[in-house]
């Protein structure tokens, strides 16, 4: 397997944000979504993106956004990529892809949802999480195995649950297509609060791993 990329998402303090941008994930997201206790609003993630080196892409995560507002974001120049992490249709993420790299999430309870080859022209990449009462930061995870049935050509990231007891259980999944780890609720001192210890150990596996491996 190739070597898995690290996203962190769901972050609110300046320090904090800095202190997680020395470990040097691949993203760093942000919460537009008012519905969430790591919400920002895109006046404040566009000063806290400037805490976050080039190299690290950046990411909005919006939840059923009126797509005039998706625009707005889209437009804003704060962001390298915009994850759609609600009810959103192929329609919605066709017009939308035209201005910027989308991220598709879905929830997975038993089985993976129907109906995701509709999507495939117009994401940069899948994500997966776990179905909830929420639309995302359940802490829960799904069963890992049901990606063993995914068969389409598009990249996904994994996500739901993910702490940093698991990194060896991830890494030994033979899912061809799985490109990230997402990493948010488990690795929290408090909401929007990463822990960077923990994060840094995570980190520290999954790269020792890739290359032992």
């Amino acid at each position: 397997m190739k070597e898995l990329k690290i996203k962190v998402c769901g972050l609110k303090d300046p320090y904090n944000i800095a202190e997680v941008a020395v470990l040097q994930p691949d993203y760093m997201g942000f919460i537009l979504y008012p519905g969430s206790p790591r919400y920002v609003s895109l006046e404040t993630a566009g000063k806290l993106v400037k805490y976050i080196p080039s190299s690290i892409q950046r990411v909005a995560v919006l939840v059923n956004e009126p797509f005039e507002n998706a625009m707005k974001i889209a437009h804003s120049g704060f962001f390298d990529l915009i994850q759609l992490h609600g009810n959103e249709t192929i329609d919605y993420c066709s017009k939308l892809s035209i201005n910027i790299n989308i991220i598709k999430a879905f929830s997975v309870a038993q089985t993976l949802p129907p109906g995701l080859s509709g999507y495939l022209d117009f994401c940069k990449m899948f994500l997966f999480d776990t179905a909830g009462e929420k639309y995302g930061g359940n802490g829960k995870s799904f069963d890992h195995k049901i990606l063993l049935h995914y068969s389409l050509d598009k990249e996904f990231i994994l996500s739901g649950g993910i702490s940093s007891a698991n990194s060896t259980q991830i890494k030994s999944l033979k899912a061809n297509k799985l490109i990230a780890v997402d990493l948010n609720s488990r690795f929290e001192s408090k909401p929007g609060i990463k822990d960077v210890k923990l994060l840094k150990c995570f980190i520290e596996k999954i790269r020792k791993y890739d290359t032992s491996n």
